[in-house]
């Protein structure tokens, strides 16, 4: 075998974990193989996080198959007993490893790839992101929250948090290596440093104060878990973006209680507006799950006065959908499809209008952007504020820019370069 390739499905901690996967594969001495080549060896980096997921983890390696009968398939990543099973099903042969037990993942490589010799545990390569410009920073695995909805804490295990010289060391060699942005996640991140004695709002000063020309943004917190400590550590340090993403998943209390999230609307509503008080220029996005089992119009409609009121610059939208090993799965009041559907266009036209409504305040700001790829137009890249921009002039990837921003086109704001680089 020479070549690979790897398929990473759901969040950024699976991501993550891809890049670990990614980086012991190299070490076995194969090369990525480029969108135009036939790998030898393909890896699904699968997410569990629903049915739909898997599904389509099932449909990637059979299109797999088709396009390169000749490459062997490895299955790793998020997965349950059943999912395993799903598969194994797919086709003789298939190497299926938890993405948790890394032994076993190693024993399947070199079982697969015979005389080559690895090193004795993986290690994260920066090298091997394919975008140069961002990077994930794990810093806590596992949940201990009892969500009805939600399958990871029993295939993620519970919660426990990384230590943090290992977390500064890894962000200090991504900053050495041309990193720019470090998106700190994890699946409870909020929870990082319960069973270490450590705090998320005492671990990001000490991120923020590396050196190097970067920025750090934190990936979900749960709104019970953005304090002021936090916001203030965030807002105090320059190189910590003003952005949060809270899911709010329901704005009625009712759904919030059969879903076992650990607040009502009001206090989700109180916690917001206490942070805009402390941070008032920052952007907040969100998760809101539609049609969850008893969510009748009445809640809906709660939902999108929530929304409305909370003023998030982006909704992520998911249509409820049953995960087999949920207590919710096992819900009888079901939403209707066609009520679904409808119940999921209006929420995404609020979100649009939202969305348009926050960028437009934007207008004659100032923004540092970082550059991700140019256009024959301009440049692209990201804002502080997780807004895609456009500006003008050619600048080189990786790069920050600040500029003004001047209008919005879509969902892109269109921006002017100041004189230098932030």
């Amino acid at each position: 075998m020479e070549r690979f390739a790897i398929l990473d499905h759901g969040c950024k901690v699976n991501r993550y974990d891809g890049e670990l996967v990614r980086a012991a594969i190299r070490r076995f001495g194969l090369v990525e193989a480029s969108p135009a080549e036939s790998p030898d060896l393909y890896v699904l980096n699968a997410c569990a996080v629903t049915d739909r997921a898997v599904r389509r983890g099932r449909q990637a390696l059979r299109r797999m198959r088709r396009e390169n009968p000749g490459c062997r398939l490895v299955v790793t990543g998020c997965m349950t007993q059943s999912d395993r099973s799903a598969y194994v099903a797919v086709e003789d042969g298939l190497v299926v490893v938890p993405g948790r037990d890394q032994d076993a993942l190693q024993a399947a490589l070199r079982g697969l790839l015979s005389g080559a010799v690895a090193a004795a545990s993986p290690a994260l390569d920066a090298a091997s992101y394919d975008d140069r410009t961002r990077a994930f920073l794990k810093v806590q695995d596992g949940c201990d929250a009892k969500c009805s909805f939600c399958v990871i804490p029993s295939i993620r295990g519970g919660a426990r948090s990384r230590a943090r010289e290992a977390i500064l060391a890894e962000a200090a060699a991504l900053i050495a290596r041309g990193f720019r942005e470090l998106v700190v996640c994890g699946i409870h991140l909020g929870h990082y440093g319960r069973d270490t004695g450590d705090t998320l709002d005492a671990l990001v000063p000490a991120l923020a104060a590396l050196p190097g020309e970067f920025r750090l943004r934190l990936s979900s917190l749960e709104v019970g878990e953005v304090d002021a400590a936090l916001v203030r550590a965030a807002r105090d340090s320059r190189r910590v973006v003003p952005h949060f993403h809270i899911p709010l998943q329901s704005g009625d209390d009712g759904v919030l209680r059969a879903m076992r999230r650990p607040y009502t609307t009001r206090r989700f509503l109180d916690r917001i507006a206490l942070l805009r008080e402390l941070a008032p220029d920052v952007a907040l996005t969100t998760d809101v799950i539609v049609g969850f089992p008893g969510e009748d119009d009445a809640a809906f409609e709660h939902t999108l006065a929530c929304v409305h009121e909370a003023g998030f610059a982006k909704v992520h939208v998911f249509p409820y959908s049953p995960r087999a090993g949920t207590e919710a799965a096992t819900f009888a009041a079901r939403v209707p499809l066609p009520t679904l559907r409808r119940r999921v266009a209006r929420l995404l036209r609020l979100d649009a209008e939202r969305a348009r409504a926050f960028d437009e305040r934007l207008v004659g700001t100032t923004c540092e952007v970082l550059v991700q790829r140019a256009t024959t137009q301009g440049s692209i890249g990201l804002s502080e504020r997780y807004r895609r921009v456009r500006v003008h002039g050619r600048h080189a990837r990786g790069t920050f820019v600040r500029a003004t921003v001047r209008g919005v086109e879509r969902d892109l704001l269109i921006a002017e370069p100041e004189h230098g680089r932030v």
